[in-house]
């Protein structure tokens, strides 16, 4: 992931200058603590499968093909470089909700689990802090309990492979209404940009699909047999 901290300007921040800054953020003149902030009621994490972010409007796509995004990017901060530990779905998710890498939690590919179910999540610590946890997935093999991700109390997915967003958004925004007095930690996967893609965009002739990654067989980028000389006798 690197050496550093990307900041709000894109800029990355070294070691020992992130170090200092938390330093002058919790300290104040001689010895006084800053209070904390407090807990926000709702934590709402929104992930989403295999989406491109030089296709959307947040991002400078000249098509609005992300409104809601935008408005929280005009909103809040918008973090111009983000780099996946693996561009594969479980993996990818799995290192979101536990900060590790897939060498360190053990799932470098789709259909696997966590072979250690107690590694720390962000549901457990929200839970720890006294939040409801819950997550609304749209991918069967995503639903926490799938990959033993702990910490959740409550967890919906579809009942095949896999369900449009708007089926995963309705359960999610039934459950925060029923808990909208309580702090809770919510997570929410949308699967649509996947292909086969089928939202309303995608159906429209004015919206083009993102230029297809050419792909040669692997046989082809195998490298080729070096020769290895053999001891002469005698």
């Amino acid at each position: 992931m690197g050496g550093g901290t990307v900041g709000q300007s894109g800029a990355r921040v070294s070691g020992p200058r992130r170090l200092l800054l938390l330093v002058l953020a919790a300290v104040v003149g001689r010895g006084v603590v800053v209070a904390a902030p407090p807990r926000p009621t709702v934590i709402l994490l929104v992930t989403l499968d295999t989406t491109r972010t030089d296709h959307l409007s947040a991002y400078g796509y000249a098509r609005p093909t992300s409104p809601a995004l935008s408005r929280v990017a005009a909103e809040g901060v918008r973090v111009k470089q983000v780099i996946t530990p693996m561009p594969v779905t479980d993996p990818a998710h799995t290192s979101i909700l536990t900060g590790l890498q897939p060498r360190t939690h053990g799932i470098r590919m789709n259909g696997h689990r966590l072979a250690d179910p107690s590694i720390p999540t962000l549901a457990s610590w929200a839970r720890g802090l006294g939040y409801h946890t819950a997550a609304f997935v749209s991918r069967a093999h995503l639903v926490p309990s799938e990959l033993r991700l702990q910490g959740f109390e409550h967890e919906e997915g579809p009942e095949r492979e896999q369900r449009i967003g708007g089926k995963t958004v309705a359960s999610a925004m039934a459950w925060m209404r029923a808990h909208r007095s309580e702090p809770m930690f919510v997570w929410v996967h949308l699967f649509d940009p996947h292909t086969p893609r089928t939202g309303p965009l995608c159906r429209s002739s004015a919206a083009s699909a993102p230029p297809a990654i050419p792909r040669r067989p692997i046989a082809a980028t195998r490298p080729a047999a070096i020769p290895i000389p053999r001891p002469r006798s005698g």
